[in-house]
C-alpha cells in the first residue's frame, strides 16, 4: 500500500467515524429534535450571514442604552446621561462583527440543543434520526471547519496560512475524500467484489429491518390491547 492510499484510507476512516458520532447522536435524540436543529442551524447561519450588519447595530443600540440607564438617563441628571451617550463606543465594532456574528451562532447551537433535549421525546428514533444527525454532522463541518483551517493550514513554500477558507471548499473537501476513500476501498476488494456486495446489501437489509422492527413493535401492541 502507497502512502496515498494510505493517507486516503486514514481520511475516509477518520470521516465515517466522526458521520457515524452525529449519526449515533441523532439516534439517541429522536427525528424531531435533529430535524429542528438542523433546520435553525441551517436558516440562523443564513440568516446572520446576510444581516449580520442589523445584529451588530442592535447589539450597539443595547450597549449604549445600559450607557444611558447607568448614567441616569431616567433621572434628573438626563443632561449628563445624554452626553454620555454621545462619547459612548460601539459595543461591537464593524471589525468585530464576524466574531460577535460567529458567537450568537453559536449560542443559539447551544440553546436549541438544550431546548429539543428539555421538551422533546427521542422516542421516535428511526432511520431518518441518523440521517438528520449525519447532516447536522456534516452542517457543522461545513461552518467550523474554515475557522478552524484558517491559522493551521499553511499553504506555499514561504509559510504563509490561508487567508479565507469557504463552506463551498470544505464541501468540496468532504466529497473528495468520499471519492478518494471509497476508490482506494474498492482497490483493495475488487478481486472479491461479489463477497464485498454480498456483506453490503446483508449490511443495508439488516439496517432496514432495524427500522421496520422498531415501527411493527408498535403495532403489535396496539393488536393486543385489541
Amino acid at each position: 500500500m502507497n502512502i496515498v492510499a494510505t493517507q486516503n484510507i486514514q481520511m475516509f476512516i477518520a470521516l465515517l467515524l466522526y458521520l457515524a458520532f452525529f449519526g449515533w447522536v441523532g439516534w439517541r435524540r429522536g427525528t424531531i429534535s435533529e430535524l429542528v436543529v438542523f433546520l435553525v442551524a441551517l436558516l440562523s447561519w443564513v440568516l446572520l450571514q446576510s444581516q449580520g450588519g442589523v445584529f451588530r447595530s442592535i447589539a450597539n443600540l443595547g450597549g449604549k442604552f445600559v450607557v444611558f440607564i447607568r448614567s441616569g438617563g431616567f433621572s434628573s441628571e438626563s443632561g449628563d446621561a445624554f452626553a454620555a451617550l454621545g462619547e459612548a463606543p460601539d459595543v461591537i465594532p464593524a471589525e468585530g462583527q464576524e466574531i460577535f456574528v460567529f458567537l450568537l451562532w453559536v449560542f443559539i447551537i447551544v440553546l436549541i440543543y438544550f431546548v429539543t433535549n428539555t421538551f422533546l421525546s427521542s422516542e421516535d428514533s428511526d432511520g431518518w434520526s441518523i440521517i438528520l444527525g449525519i447532516a447536522n454532522g456534516l452542517l457543522f463541518a461545513v461552518i467550523l471547519l474554515p475557522k478552524l483551517l484558517a491559522p493551521l493550514v499553511p499553504t506555499g513554500s514561504s509559510g504563509d496560512f490561508v487567508d479565507q477558507t469557504s463552506e463551498l471548499d470544505v464541501l468540496a473537501g468532504i466529497r473528495a475524500i468520499f471519492e478518494s476513500g471509497l476508490n482506494t476501498v474498492w482497490s483493495f476488494l475488487e478481486p472479491q467484489a461479489s463477497i464485498a456486495l454480498l456483506l453490503l446489501i446483508t449490511l443495508l437489509l439488516l439496517l432496514a429491518a432495524t427500522s421496520l422492527k422498531g415501527n411493527g413493535g408498535g403495532d403489535s401492541g396496539d393488536d393486543e390491547d385489541e
